[in-house]
């Protein structure tokens, strides 16, 4: 369902990966999960760093990784939250992922910080998510008219 928006919200990204060589362009995804962002970018390799909050992941991370994602190198695989990505230096990546994470994150604003910290001048955000705004909001009401036409086109 959610595939093909990913797959299309990626697509500047791939075309910076294509731009240059491989393993040059640096992401850092908050939040990886179970790895299921990993087999929708790029076909070129990208240097990849993850951080996951849930060590409980890092299995299933890696088994989707090494299924559908050989094309990428894992230069870490770390247990942190966004909230604090001290251990990486200012500006070093040229893009961050963070999708449907935010719903778990406490300090959103803290986060957002560091997010901004860690990405080069010109890099790129690329948040895809699920939390809906406070009732009566206007970004609540978009939230609810985008869920409907997701329900609607069964996309």
């Amino acid at each position: 369902m959610v595939r093909p928006h990913k797959v299309k919200h990626f697509a500047p990204l791939n075309e910076l990966a294509a731009s240059r060589e491989e393993f040059s362009v640096k992401v850092l995804e908050l939040g990886g999960g179970s790895g299921a962002n990993f087999p929708l970018v790029s076909s070129r390799g990208l240097d990849w760093t993850i951080t996951e909050p849930n060590a409980a992941f890092a299995p299933y991370f890696r088994e989707t990784v090494a299924a559908k994602g050989g094309k990428h190198r894992i230069s870490e695989l770390i247990e942190a939250v966004g909230e604090d990505l001290g251990q990486f230096e200012g500006d070093s990546f040229d893009a961050v992922i963070v999708t449907f994470v935010f719903c778990t994150v406490p300090d959103l604003a803290g986060c957002l910080r560091e997010i901004r910290r860690v990405l080069r001048p010109g890099g790129k955000l690329y948040f895809h998510d699920h939390v809906g705004d406070r009732k009566g909001s206007f970004r609540r009401q978009v939230y609810i008219v985008e869920l409907k036409i997701y329900q609607w086109f069964k996309l």
